[in-house]
């Protein structure tokens, strides 16, 4: 009963926490270094341009001279065209477009939530670049970059140098495309060519979010999705720069010539990951297609072999092709230097195939990414009993998966460090499509496993709060307590209320600490129990006050207590009455003590050894005929004279041995007729005397207590 009450009173506040996903920090201008370690804290491939890394474009072409007219069948293909036209690689008009596209549809006189204006002036605001003092003013963003406010693209015209109506499509894409090389509005410089280095579509589309827009809900996933949706069309043959463009990345066509490997960049290990678990999951049967099918069902099936992965690598994004047989794991870069003549050494390069020989048929795989002296290593494994999907990693479950670590680590290349590294060309626009498409899965991934991680903090904040909660309210506000393990079974679970079960529990407690040595937590002891035939509940129906003494014996400390506490139905005592002198646990005496004599000490008595009784006599609730009560008419001082006289001639003649709870008022009466000012009531202690007590107040507060005609003063 008492443990199902403390469930009843837990409250369970659980609030609903709204998600909000704001924008990343607007990167600063750093060097090589600091950009490829901000890129990769930020999940997005970093390509060095070094001599050695033919999979990245070249540098755009400045912007100068006229774009000539707008040619697509939208507003966005047209700036799409433009961006072309004007020297950007595709991926990189493709990224612009896909966050033009979030911005505002394509519209030029979109005004933010509005709908269509001509006039920026109207998008309200004030816009001072020009001076610090004087802020950007709160007004409407506008135009097909939602320049904020509005007439702030009044300014980049004027800055850019652009001539014509500023409504106008081409106007506001020269604006666009003169902020990329110079001054973004984030106060960024030159983002065109950050998003140029990226080397990828999705990338590039992330950079802009960030740095050019700093978009407080960059609704990122919008801007890379439309961005691959722009890289499926086709440059308009009319923009001059679009075979310029091809030209630029400067890529194999699969023959065997250009093409090239990265010393440094490639995968990052949430991307690497997910180019294994692409590469298990076989979709549309690609994997299955370049190993070819026999490789493809060796050992575990599925492509879970070693050289079922080398081999797809190398069919799949390198020039190297129709290799046939190569041997075990330890066999596959022989074969390559020997038989296709490809340049082989000693360090590892992002595309490079390894093996090395040891165990029964060596290993073999592709290194996917390099930062520093870390890899990231493409694994397939016989010793690996999964295969499919998976998850990346080695106990992931798939086909294939990635081990991270240091280059000179065995761990690393699953065993022992490679022999030999083979270097065969990439073909960059397999290559580049295998980026684009796993940056897009990728970021996706981490939206949902962003907002999957707030879900689960926020639920274990509600899990925290909720139990903080529930362990407060199963304290005792009182302080310590001790439970009565059976007192359910007695009061067939009256009384039913907190407070009265807080009180008992806290008195039982108390005198406990009285007669222990050392700490006493909470609920400690679990044998107290009512002694058999102890218990006594009396009504007061008139009233509905019910009154309750029993004993309590505890065996594993050889102690035993008195009871005492009184309770309503109605709860309609009043608190000093009920809860504070009508609840007692006192010290017996020692021939109701089945354990022997311990020395008990309560919060009466305060001593060892033989105590000097005490009376309680219950003053508050107590009115008389007209309603006053008992205790406001009453001093500190007149209640301890009246207990102090009932108390010694009580205990004369009945030899009270302990605390004596059990006393009534009744008749209270105040007289203040003619000539008389009188307050008077009767005391009965235990049933057995009666008291009678008048208060003289026109006679210094004069107090005449009587007993059967005998008076006690």
């Amino acid at each position: 009963m008492e443990r199902k009450l403390a469930f009843q009173r837990v409250a369970v506040i659980i609030s609903i926490i709204s998600l909000l996903f704001g924008s990343s920090p607007v990167f600063a201008e750093l060097n090589t270094d600091q950009l490829r370690a901000t890129f990769e804290d930020n999940n997005i491939l970093f390509s060095n341009n070094s001599e050695d890394t033919n999979c990245s474009p070249n540098a755009a072409q400045s912007a100068s001279g006229a774009a000539g007219e707008l040619v697509g069948e939208d507003n966005l293909k047209k700036a799409f065209n433009y961006f072309i036209s004007k020297g950007a690689p595709k991926f990189v008009a493709a990224a612009i477009v896909g966050n033009l596209y979030q911005e505002s549809k394509g519209n030029p006189i979109l005004r933010q939530n509005k709908g269509s204006e001509p006039n920026p002036l109207k998008a309200g605001g004030k816009y001072h670049p020009w001076n610090p003092s004087k802020p950007a003013g709160m007004g409407d963003a506008w135009g097909i970059a939602q320049w904020d406010p509005g007439v702030a693209v009044l300014y980049w015209q004027q800055q850019a140098g652009v001539q014509g109506d500023v409504t106008s499509l081409e106007v506001q894409l020269a604006i666009v495309w003169w902020q990329l090389q110079n001054l973004a509005p984030t106060s960024r410089k030159n983002v065109l060519a950050e998003m140029v280095a990226s080397g990828n579509a999705a990338a590039a589309a992330v950079i802009m979010v960030k740095k050019f827009f700093g978009a407080g809900i960059p609704q990122t996933i919008v801007r890379v999705a439309y961005t691959m949706k722009a890289m499926s069309w086709e440059p308009d043959p009319s923009s001059a720069a679009a075979a310029a463009s091809g030209a630029a990345t400067n890529c194999s066509d699969g023959s065997g010539g250009g093409g090239g490997t990265i010393s440094e960049g490639g995968l990052n290990e949430e991307q690497a990951k997910k180019f294994m678990m692409n590469y298990g999951e076989n979709k549309n049967n690609e994997s299955r297609k370049a190993m070819g099918d026999y490789l493809w069902n060796t050992c575990n099936g599925g492509g879970s072999n070693c050289v079922s992965f080398s081999v797809f690598f190398l069919e799949k994004f390198t020039s190297t092709k129709n290799l046939g047989t190569t041997g075990n794991g330890e066999h596959v870069v022989k074969h390559l230097r020997n038989a296709r003549k490809l340049p082989t050494g000693k360090t590892p390069k992002v595309g490079a195939v390894f093996s090395w020989s040891g165990g029964r048929y060596g290993h073999t795989g592709v290194v996917l990414g390099i930062q520093g002296d870390n890899v990231i290593v493409g694994h397939a494994s016989c010793g690996n009993s999964g295969k499919g999907r998976g998850d990346g990693t080695q106990r992931g479950g798939g086909s294939g998966f990635i081990l991270t670590g240091k280059v000179n680590d065995p761990k690393t290349w699953l065993g022992h460090l490679p022999d030999e590294f083979a270097y065969q060309k990439l073909i960059c626009q397999q290559w580049r499509a295998m980026l684009e498409q796993i940056q897009v899965e990728v970021a996706v991934m981490l939206h949902y496993n962003k907002k999957l991680i707030f879900i689960i903090l926020g639920f274990i904040g509600v899990v925290i709060i909720t139990t903080v909660a529930y362990i407060l309210l199963l304290r005792n506000p009182l302080g310590g307590e001790m439970h009565i393990e059976n007192l359910s079974t007695y009061t067939n679970g009256k009384p039913t209320d907190a407070k009265t079960l807080e009180t008992i529990r806290h008195a039982l407690y108390t005198t406990i600490r009285n007669n222990y040595t050392g700490d006493l937590p909470n609920n400690s002891i679990k044998d107290i129990l009512i002694r058999d035939g102890s218990f006594k509940q009396t009504h007061d129906q008139a009233k509905d006050i019910h009154t309750v003494n029993f004993i309590v014996d505890i065996k594993s400390l050889q102690q035993s207590y008195l009871v005492e506490y009184t309770w309503s139905q109605k709860t309609n005592l009043d608190d000093d009455a009920q809860y504070q002198y009508g609840t007692t646990v006192s010290c017996l005496p020692t021939d109701q003590l089945i354990y022997g004599y311990f020395g008990c000490n309560d919060d009466f008595s305060r001593m060892r050894g033989l105590r000097s009784p005490h009376l309680v006599v219950n003053w508050s609730g107590q009115k008389d005929q007209y309603g006053n009560s008992l205790s406001d008419q009453l001093t500190g001082n007149d209640t301890d004279y009246i207990e102090k006289l009932i108390m010694s001639d009580y205990s004369y003649d009945h030899r009270l041995s302990r605390i004596a709870t059990q006393t009534t008022i009744k008749n209270i009466t105040r007289d203040t007729s003619t000539g008389k000012n009188t307050l008077s009531f009767t005391i009965t202690v235990e049933d057995k005397l009666a008291y009678n007590i008048t208060i003289d107040y026109d006679n210094n507060r004069r107090i005449t207590i009587t007993q059967d005609g005998r008076s006690l003063n």
